[in-house]
């Protein structure tokens, strides 16, 4: 979860949308980002983009005291799956959903869908490998294996960009 909060490498993720992305990759918020193989970033990567576009499709979350320019609140936490809801059961399996606090913020994921991985790193980027590649421009054709025609990071030039954007 830090690594997505930290706007250095990922701008614009705060703290509601990393507890929604993460519980949508399936990834624990204390995971440790070396030890998440790349299959697993590539999910992630699909949940960055599938919840902030949901979050802006419905003018973000007026959690607190939130509007938007016109004054409007936002309505995306009619559709938290985990933030806010302590306490209550996970849509997903029903397992209550715990709240822990990471970097002084509040975290909340659900212990049974997210759970760790026990360090079966096949590849994960480093800090400075995420620095130096999150700058590049993506292409979709920069995930695909000429010869196989489908998703798979390793066959393209610099995929990280896909992690980040």
């Amino acid at each position: 979860k830090s690594v997505l909060l930290n706007q250095s490498i990922i701008a614009g993720i705060g703290n509601i949308y990393a507890d929604e992305t993460l519980f949508e990759a399936k990834i624990h918020p204390l995971q440790k980002v070396s030890d998440i193989s790349r299959n697993r970033l590539i999910k992630l990567h699909q949940a960055i983009q599938k919840i902030l576009r949901k979050a802006i499709k419905a003018g973000g979350s007026s959690v607190d005291n939130y509007r938007d320019v016109e004054g409007e609140p936002g309505f995306f936490q009619f559709y938290h799956k985990v933030y806010g809801r302590e306490g209550e059961p996970c849509k997903r399996c029903g397992t209550k959903i715990k709240r822990i606090i990471i970097n002084q913020r509040s975290t909340h994921f659900c212990p049974r869908c997210q759970k760790k991985s026990r360090g079966s790193k096949i590849w994960a980027p480093t800090y400075v490998q995420i620095k130096k590649e999150y700058k590049n421009k993506w292409r979709s054709e920069d995930l695909r294996c000429k010869n196989k025609n489908k998703i798979d990071p390793g066959c393209g030039s610099s995929w990280m960009t896909t992690w980040v954007y």
